[in-house]
């Protein structure tokens, strides 16, 4: 959406491209995070809160009406989801308490070091199963509000484990995987699911049946 010479793209703006996309045959877009940062102009890897669609890209419903355009085109929309991690800079770290290491703290995040802190910012208590609870429940809003073909899960080894799949594993965080997926599927088995992991080998892409997230 950002580009030089016309300063922060937005959804409006992006509408007026679709047209061009449809053209070369492609039939799926994947959005990087959308959800509110800090400034106007960023990654979106930084994300301050989950429900929140940026402001400086538009309304929640010029977002709507993005992915209805794309679809009327032929074109499905997925969505770069992050909750491996919010930003050091969201406000959820200014009212709720800090743990040892001066962090974001409980009942938000991990109220120790090692669980709480990724290389971006401060994890999500997956372990708690109201905070599982919401993030299932952002998932849900994407799809039933938005009509969204599917997500590529951002770093999804530090969602299953606190360093890249090499360190202690989280059980919150997978079995936060496997209520996602089993929400996404209930949405139709033409859904798109991509996880971003190097680390998981099989057990990232079988099926929960099967052991899988």
């Amino acid at each position: 959406f950002t580009t030089s010479s016309r300063g922060v793209g937005s959804f409006a703006t992006a509408i007026e491209r679709l047209d061009h996309v449809a053209s070369m045959g492609f039939n799926v877009i994947e959005l990087m995070p959308i959800v509110e940062f800090p400034g106007d102009r960023s990654w979106g890897y930084n994300p301050g809160f989950f429900f929140a669609v940026e402001e400086a890209y538009g309304s929640p419903e010029e977002f709507h009406r993005f992915v209805e355009a794309a679809h009327a085109r032929g074109i499905a929309v997925v969505l770069d989801i992050v909750v491996n991690h919010l930003g050091w800079q969201t406000p959820f770290c200014d009212f709720l308490a800090q743990n040892s290491a001066g962090d974001c703290g409980s009942p938000w995040f991990y109220d120790d070091d090692e669980r709480g802190r990724t290389d971006w910012g401060p994890r999500p208590n997956f372990a708690d199963s109201e905070v599982r609870s919401i993030l299932v429940e952002n998932v849900e809003t994407w799809l039933s509000t938005f009509h969204l073909d599917g997500f590529r899960w951002d770093s999804t080894s530090n969602i299953r484990n606190v360093s890249f799949g090499e360190g202690d594993d989280l059980p919150g965080g997978q079995q936060l995987l496997r209520d996602s997926n089993e929400l996404i599927e209930a949405h139709g088995e033409n859904m798109l699911n991509i996880a971003e992991d190097f680390h998981a080998g099989a057990s990232a892409t079988q099926t929960i049946a099967e052991g899988g997230y």
